[in-house]
């Protein structure tokens, strides 16, 4: 896998990345996600973690991870062996669930076929608050 991180506007990063299945999937392939939250100067567990399929994941569009779509080749389940690029891609945050605490992440990203690990993938974010308050 191949990646280039760059800011996309004034409030998104996007990513570029290139990507080989080195065999078909089809609709067996999951991801396993673990979140982390940074405080006191680590990474410490958060309590979001969950298996999902990833063809489900595509189809539910959870996250907004159907953007991958807009540009590139992205993979369509089911998941064939091959070259994959996408191009400015960016997760859609009003995909995201509400009310998410404010502060810096890490997710992990475990991808399992046939109960096998075949890839990890950190992802590092961080959550400002986009609410002004207002008090008189």
């Amino acid at each position: 896998m191949k990646t280039r991180n760059f800011k996309f506007n004034r409030t998104h990063t996007a990513v570029n990345l290139t990507f080989s299945f080195n065999e078909d999937f089809r609709y067996d392939l999951k991801a396993q996600v673990q979140a982390y939250k940074f405080a006191s100067n680590e990474y410490r567990l958060f309590p979001l973690a969950f298996e999902a399929s990833v063809c489900d994941t595509l189809k539910n569009d959870d996250f907004g991870i159907n953007s991958i779509y807009n540009c590139g080749n992205a993979p369509r389940c089911p998941l064939h062996k091959g070259n994959y690029t996408t191009c400015n891609w960016g997760p859609n945050y009003e995909r995201f669930p509400p009310h998410w605490p404010v502060g810096r992440y890490r997710v992990d990203f475990t991808f399992m076929f046939m109960q096998k690990e075949i890839s990890c993938l950190s992802w590092y974010m961080e959550v400002k608050s986009t609410k002004f308050l207002y008090f008189n």
